[in-house]
């Protein structure tokens, strides 16, 4: 698997190891139910060893306005060539 984080993403992130969605896919069993293992084996049948996940900047919309000033948001895309399947991830949450 290959994680590329833009420049901003870089900065935003700076004090973590590894981006969200990495962190879930390869190394997080909790709070969600099932093991990562399982977990993976859905998501990806074929294997993370040709997925590309990209960690994008969240400033380029307003729809992640709210997150920013608040809970926090995410934009990722994940590539899987195996399957040949691209997936987007957008969040941004507030209270």
């Amino acid at each position: 698997m290959t994680l590329i984080k833009d420049e901003a993403f870089e900065k935003l992130y700076e004090q973590y190891d590894e981006g969200v969605i990495e962190y879930f896919i390869m190394k997080s069993d909790k709070p969600y139910d099932g093991e990562k293992s399982h977990r993976n084996a859905v998501l990806f049948p074929k294997g993370v060893q040709d997925t590309e996940i990209y960690s994008w900047s969240h400033d380029w919309s307003e729809y992640f306005d709210d997150g920013n000033e608040w809970w926090g948001c995410m934009y990722h895309t994940v590539y899987d060539r195996a399957m040949d399947r691209f997936t987007v991830i957008a969040a941004s949450a507030t209270d």
